[in-house]
């Protein structure tokens, strides 16, 4: 059989030799000896290197593209959990990568369950050998479909943002110059405390007897949204509200227009050749128009009439620098102060804190970033490469630096482990995966799941909610503190929880098992902590803390707080003052 690339809809090659077959849905690859091999498998030890390529990739593109049309994509945040566009080019490349060993061989090569674009990509790579493409008017047709399909979903989310909102009975304070702060009504609990500035609001209304009032984004479902409002007590108006039928004419153009709009590509370099990975990141700009794209586009046009319109003189937002932060930003266009406030732990995984080149001087940026202490601060400029003067080391608002626990030994076989988990669904799987043999050696331990509000256990696999059923310590939920007191070890991926549990005095352990190095605490030795790879080496861990002794813990804990104390340093109302000067 002649060396080239056959695209075909299953696999015909189960025992064929001189062959390489990928499948993209399974997210494997068969070699041609006939071993299978999993992506995540040929990634071990390569996934940091190649997210790394695929950070300065996209960082180039912001460099060459930015605009306001541009920044409203979310995957221009380069952030791995926001958008599947960053994993899905890790993946082509590792596929590049893999292949380009045999690009002198005499091997087949074919590809199946893949979109149009991974094709395209594979046969330009190839484009020095004899190929073959079956079905490839229905892979176009596909694309066209997209793109109907797309607009059709981005006027419908147009026309049901802004009248949903138009809808909410607002509680404006009718002064003008006033503070406003920003936030998000996504299902997060409120009736204590804003889950992104905590009790803010009180306290600058206490401070400075400042007029202050809330900016409200909500997410869908926007009936369940609205009625999270029926409670709120402080002022409020919403951020939708500020638009007008003339935006919405405009959006529908913008959106029209994208549809044919091409963007500066950019090469990237693997092994030995120059490839542009433009078909993907095209396909999910498509992808991207029915989803965030349309409402970022709103952002900037609401935000544009709210600075218009004199009400605030202050706008206080949560920093995440995400693409609608940018267009909120590129709508106020200086004419009000804004502060950016980085409300939370920050992981080696958030390349969207990470900005290369020259993309620092075209990123829309407040005016001031305050940060919850020294250590995200320092982080932010030495290696997210933010700008001194705009970063300000400031102080927690939202999380619990007061309570402290005096936690005793315990014995391993009994140990009882709280698993904090924040980042989103493949976490808690990879969690679940690394237990099983663990619960099977060691049936005693008991094991408390503790998940993100945005991340219910009843959106999991089947398979995964049942080994739960079975495993995991059933009851009401408690408060954060209530599971930390219960619990003799905190376990985390990329949780802020480890932070809080290390202040209260727990011991926490990090499981590095994601792909993707994604430990908040950022430095490598911080007492208190061990960390773990391995299924086998857990119980290990477990023991080597249950059998500390009453000195060597309280020894820790001392060690630990001083660099929490660091982290997520402890304010007080007069601290606030630096959200107004």
């Amino acid at each position: 059989m002649k060396s080239g690339i056959f695209f075909v809809q299953h696999d015909p090659l189960k025992s064929e030799i001189n062959s390489l077959c990928i499948d993209f849905l399974s997210r494997s690859i068969r070699l041609p000896q006939g071993e299978v091999v999993l992506f995540d498998e040929l990634l071990t030890g390569r996934s940091e290197r190649i997210a790394a390529q695929v950070s300065l990739l996209l960082s180039q593109l912001n460099e060459k593209n930015y605009s306001l049309r541009w920044w409203s994509y979310i995957f221009t945040a380069k952030n791995p959990l926001s958008s599947p566009l960053f994993n899905e080019l890790i993946d082509i490349i590792l596929v590049l990568e893999t292949l380009h060993k045999y690009f002198q061989e005499p091997f087949s090569v074919y590809v199946v369950n893949a979109r149009y674009s991974q094709r395209m990509i594979i046969l330009r790579f190839f484009d020095t050998q004899p190929f073959q493409i079956v079905s490839v008017l229905c892979y176009k047709l596909v694309y066209v479909f997209r793109k109907i399909y797309g607009f059709i979903r981005a006027i419908f989310l147009i026309c049901t943002t802004t009248f949903s909102n138009w809808r909410v009975k607002q509680h404006e304070n009718k002064q003008q110059n006033k503070v406003g702060i920003f936030t998000y009504i996504d299902g997060s609990n409120r009736s204590q405390q804003d889950p992104f500035f905590g009790k803010l609001i009180l306290q600058l209304k206490e401070v400075e007897k400042t007029s202050v009032e809330y900016i409200f984004y909500l997410y869908r479902p926007f009936i369940s949204r609205m009625a999270e409002l029926s409670s709120e007590k402080n002022s409020f108006v919403l951020l939708f509200s500020y638009l007008t039928w003339k935006d919405i004419f405009w959006t529908i153009i913008s959106v029209v227009k994208e549809l044919f709009t091409f963007y500066k590509n950019q090469l990237i370099f693997i092994r030995d050749r120059n490839v542009s990975l433009y078909p993907i990141i095209r396909e999910y700009m498509i992808f991207e128009l029915g989803r965030g794209y349309t409402d970022n586009l709103l952002v900037f046009r609401a935000a544009r009439n709210m600075a218009s319109s004199g009400n605030f003189q202050t706008i206080i937002y949560p920093f995440e620098n995400k693409s609608l932060e940018k267009c909120l930003l590129l709508g106020i266009n200086s004419q009000v102060k804004t502060i950016g406030y980085q409300h939370s732990s920050i992981t080696p995984r958030h390349f969207t804190f990470k900005l290369r080149g020259t993309e620092p001087v075209f990123t829309p940026m407040p005016d001031k970033v305050i940060t919850v202490g020294e250590v995200t601060q320092q982080w932010l400029i030495n290696t997210g490469n933010f700008p001194e003067n705009k970063i300000q080391a400031g102080f927690s608002l939202r999380h619990n630096l007061e309570t402290k626990f005096n936690k005793k030994s315990f014995v391993a076989k009994k140990a009882k482990l709280l698993f904090a988990f924040s980042s989103g669904y493949s976490e808690i799987s990879q969690a679940i995966a690394f237990l099983k043999p663990i619960v099977k050696q060691y049936p005693e331990i008991i094991y408390r799941f503790r998940n993100h509000i945005n991340f219910p256990f009843n959106q999991l696999d089947p398979n995964d909610q049942n080994w739960i059923d079975q495993h995991v310590e059933k009851g009401p939920r408690n408060t954060l503190l209530e599971d930390i007191e219960w619990a003799d070890i905190v376990v985390y991926i990329s949780s802020t929880v480890a932070l809080e549990a290390l202040f209260c005095g727990a011991p926490v352990i990090w499981l590095d098992i994601d792909l993707l190095n994604s430990d908040p605490l950022l430095i490598k030795h911080v007492p208190n902590r061990w960390e773990c790879q391995e299924s086998p080496d857990f119980f290990t861990k477990l023991q080597e803390i249950a059998t500390l002794s009453d000195s060597e813990r309280l020894d820790l804990q001392k060690q630990s707080s001083v660099y929490v104390n660091s982290y997520l340093k402890k304010g007080t109302i007069d601290d606030c003052k630096l959200f107004l000067s």
